[in-house]
Formats: C-alpha cells, sequence, structure tokens
C-alpha cells in the first residue's frame, strides 16, 4: 500500500497561484500590522501575533488547495476462462454425412494428422476437396520425376488420409468438442490454465458447472447430464451470462414444471466478474432458446470481454427423419375420438413416401400413414376411438430411410386418459331467451351431461 498527498485545488494553475498571491498579500499585511503595534504592545504579544496571523493564513490557503491523502493499494487477481459446452440433443449427432474437407479440416484439428511440415501440403489437399476435385497428392513442388516413386507416394497419401477420415466414422459432437479440449497434441486446455483458471460449462436448457474435469469430461457422463439438463432445447444466453464458480451443482434440476425450469434460468441475471478473460463457446448453433444470447453477447462487448466461438458441425445439411411434436388432449370422455397430430421434420427426403404408425400400449398397429414429403415438414393427423377407461399410453413411430445419421428419435410415445365421469350443469338466467333454450337443447343431447 503506497500513501500521496495531493491538492486538488492546483488542478487548476490560476486558482492555486491566485490564492497563493493572495495569501502572500495577507501576510504582508500581517507584517505591517505587527509593526503598527509594537508602538502599543511588548515584543512577546507582538510576536505572538504575528504567528498567529501567519498560521491562520497559511491554514486558509491549505484548505482552499483541497488537500487529499490517497492510499493506493494493489489487489492481484487470477483471470478466469470459461469453456461453455453445448449439451443439447443436437451435438450428439454423428456427421458421417460430412464432407471430405470438412472431415480432414477435424483430424487436423483433433492432431491425427499433419504437423508444421505437411501443413501446406494438407491446406493444398483440403483446397482441392473444396472445390470437388481429387487432390494432387504429390504436388510439382515436390520434384518427384520418377513415375514408379510418385505412383507409390500418391497411393500411400491417399491410403494414409483415408484411414485417417474413417476414425472420424461413428464420432459425435460432443466426443469430437471434448477431443479438441482435452486433445494432449494440442494442449488447448494446459494452454488455457496458463492463463488463468479454466472453468468448463455444460448447458442445454439449464447449466452446470463440470469441476472434476478427469471424470465429467468423458462421453457417457456427458450423456446422461444432457439429458438431465433439458437435451430438446438449447439457450446459448446461458453460457455468456454465467459467473464462473457460482453453479457447482445442478440445482436447478427439480421437479418444477419444465417451461418454468426454462424461463428461470434465461431469466436470471448474473453479475459478470471483471477478472473473467474470455469465453471459448463449443456448439454446432442451434439456438432455439436464445433470444437473450444477443443480448448477452453485447453486455460482455461493452465490459470488453471476449468471446470465441467453436462451430461443431457440418455444413452440409443431415439427412434425419424426426418427430418434432406431438399435439393430442390429456383427456379424453369414452366413447370420443380424439386427434393426434404428429408434426414431422423431413428435410431432405422430398419426393420420398415415410410411413408413420401408431401403436398402442402392447405395440399392436393401431393405424398407419403413408404420406408422400413435400416439404421440409410433414404433419399427419390420427383419430383414436377410445373404448377403454384409465390411463392408455401410446406411440408414434416412423420408418428408418437411408442415410439417416440418427434413428434414436424415431419414436415418441405419449398419453392421456379417458374417463366416464358426468358433468352436473344448473342454467340460471334473469328471464326466457332463446339462448337459453338453445343451452338446454345442446346439454340435454349430450349424454355426458
Amino acid at each position: 500500500m503506497s500513501q500521496q498527498l495531493i491538492f486538488h485545488g492546483l488542478k487548476n494553475p490560476m486558482w492555486g497561484y491566485g490564492l497563493l498571491l493572495v495569501v502572500l498579500l495577507a501576510i504582508g499585511l500581517i507584517v505591517w500590522l505587527y509593526r503598527l503595534e509594537r508602538q502599543y504592545v511588548s515584543r512577546t504579544i507582538g510576536y505572538s501575533l504575528l504567528i498567529l496571523r501567519g498560521l491562520v493564513a497559511v491554514i486558509i490557503l491549505l484548505m482552499l488547495w483541497e488537500p487529499m491523502l490517497v492510499s493506493t493499494s494493489t489487489l492481484e487477481q487470477q483471470q478466469q476462462i470459461l469453456i461453455g459446452l453445448d449439451l443439447s440433443g443436437s451435438m450428439f449427432a454423428v456427421d458421417d454425412h460430412a464432407l471430405p474437407a470438412e472431415k480432414l479440416r477435424w483430424a487436423r484439428a483433433l492432431g491425427l494428422i499433419g504437423n508444421s511440415k505437411t501443413n501446406i501440403q494438407i491446406d493444398r489437399w483440403i483446397e482441392a476437396y473444396d472445390n470437388n476435385q481429387e487432390p494432387e497428392w504429390v504436388s510439382v513442388d515436390e520434384q518427384v520425376s520418377d513415375p514408379e516413386k510418385k505412383a507409390n507416394l500418391t497411393t500411400v497419401r491417399k491410403q494414409l488420409v483415408e484411414e485417417t477420415l474413417a476414425k472420424l466414422s461413428g464420432r459425435n459432437r460432443v466426443d469430437i468438442s471434448l477431443s479438441t479440449i482435452l486433445n494432449p497434441t494440442n494442449n488447448l486446455l494446459d494452454k488455457l490454465k496458463k492463463k488463468g483458471d479454466v472453468f468448463v460449462l455444460g448447458f442445454a436448457q439449464r447449466k452446470q458447472e463440470l469441476t472434476d474435469f478427469t471424470n465429467q469430461l468423458q462421453l457417457p457422463v456427458l450423456q446422461k447430464l444432457s439429458q438431465q439438463l433439458g437435451s430438446d432445447l438449447s439457450d446459448l444466453a446461458l453460457p455468456l451470462a454465467h459467473k464462473p464458480g457460482s453453479l457447482n451443482t445442478a440445482s436447478t434440476i427439480d421437479d418444477k414444471n419444465p417451461a418454468e425450469k426454462v424461463l428461470e434460468a434465461t431469466s436470471k441475471k448474473e453479475e459478470v466478474p471483471q477478472n473473467l478473460a474470455g469465453i471459448v463457446l463449443f456448439s454446432d448453433g442451434r439456438d432455439t432458446l436464445g433470444e437473450k444470447a444477443l443480448e448477452n453477447a453485447r453486455r460482455l462487448k461493452q465490459l470488453k470481454i471476449p468471446v470465441y466461438t467453436v462451430l461443431v458441425g457440418s455444413q452440409k445439411r443431415p439427412l434425419d427423419l424426426t418427430i418434432t411434436a406431438l399435439d393430442f388432449p390429456l383427456s379424453v370422455y369414452k366413447g370420443d375420438r380424439s386427434l393426434i397430430k404428429v408434426l414431422l421434420s423431413t428435410a431432405g427426403f422430398e419426393g420420398q413416401q415415410v410411413t408413420v404408425k401408431l401403436l398402442d400400449q402392447a405395440g399392436q398397429v393401431i393405424d398407419q400413414k403413408q404420406p408422400l414429403v413435400e416439404t421440409a415438414n410433414t404433419e399427419v393427423d390420427f383419430e383414436i376411438l377410445h373404448q377403454e377407461l384409465g390411463r392408455l399410453q401410446y406411440s408414434i413411430e416412423i420408418s428408418t430411410l437411408t442415410d439417416e445419421i440418427r434413428t434414436d428419435n424415431n419414436s415418441r410415445e405419449f398419453s392421456l386418459t379417458v374417463t366416464d365421469d358426468s358433468s352436473h350443469v344448473l342454467l340460471i338466467d334473469g328471464e326466457g331467451r332463446w339462448e337459453f333454450r338453445y343451452l338446454e337443447a345442446a346439454f340435454s343431447r349430450d349424454p355426458r351431461v
């Protein structure tokens, strides 16, 4: 800690030196008054008055100069770095359909291929793949004149690339993100730790900090956590408004309504720490709850906190049949027909027929339809006649088509309650009207009333 005496009034030189001139003039008058008073008072009293009057003038000068004692202390804070890992359902998709150029970029990022000597060569191969061309496996710069040697090099390098790309087969986006973070070749995590304290935040509809990197940053653990955090939706606003170290457990996972959980998670504001050095965000960009993401990003920009986004996944749209939504009544009366509306995501399958089945809880097919896919979304309607009472379980299944990247989202269950309760209705009106008679007739025709 250091201390320094400063005079705030001297920030304006004209004011400060003007006061000094006035005080010097006052001291001159005090001396003149001392000489005048010597005729009437003793030397001791005269000197005492002179000193007191001079001190008063100096004190007034110092007060007008506004003295301030400033104490300065230096507090060192360790920088914090936040890694946001998207754990929504789409991040567990496998991009086997990705283009060769994309896969080659991923392989190099994961340290599966390439080094400082071969990166230029790999850049050329990626450029060729981007242009839908066969790479020139042996470039002219290498000056390989022997045709046999050139053919062998071509075969070896092509085989090496094909084997490397095959290693990416079956790996989902979360797996690739984990490999990028933990890969010893890149040492991303170790490099970030040298710059500050590293925090990893898993998020979907809700969020949870992953404090145990060794045990928690594993694919099976994250798959289970994804379901707990609400894997159906992703909210990019959560990592952009998170205070590292403030959430060590998934405390938001409780028995509240899911919609209330989402509202609570997105509306809660947290104070961003001043020592937050930056955010590294791994996501595929599927942001279905991100109306606040831009607002939080602008806030971080004002605080000069950088956000580095790492987009995971292929630019080529995957082929995936998905049951996007189900619309059905929660309860019906016995003998009624309920309407079940099924919304399918069918992008990429235009012109093909899709088989959609409605099954009961025993797995027996109740109804089956085969709509022709014409747009990115297809709606299929079913009607069920209910003759049994109680809580009934049903499921919707769609057929698996060629080149689908996922089949685990081709079915969905739902349940509804069938009752035989009758309602007692009392009609009261102030006078006889046609509306009263109409209501009475309508209710009398309803067997449940």
